[in-house]
């Protein structure tokens, strides 16, 4: 009867950890979620855009640069999805990270 006891209490303590233990890798994300570093992509040269923006390489990040220099500063994230290279995707990727100061 103890050792029945005993297995009962184990797993019960086993279970509190693992759902504890859940509960803090799930703030966790939430917290790593809340801090994402913003980017003005008007004032941003193409090593930074390259560092900080999703889906964006170097050829990319010197294509919005160019268009940037051609066209003026972007207004909105439809405008920066003219420049080549940049669809949906990205956009969606990098939407919370994108000001336009």
């Amino acid at each position: 009867m103890k050792k029945l006891l005993l297995v009962l209490m184990m797993s019960a303590a086993a279970w509190c950890f693992s759902v504890q233990a859940e509960n803090v890798f799930s703030s966790a994300e939430t917290q790593k979620e809340q801090f994402i570093e913003t980017i003005n992509i008007n004032t941003a040269d193409a090593a930074t855009l390259q560092n900080l923006l999703k889906g964006v390489g170097s050829v990319k990040a010197k294509a919005i640069v160019a268009f940037r220099e051609l066209n003026g500063p972007f207004q909105s994230l439809e405008e920066l999805g003219q420049v080549k290279g940049i669809g949906e995707q990205i956009l969606a990727e990098n939407k919370a990270r994108i000001v336009f100061e």
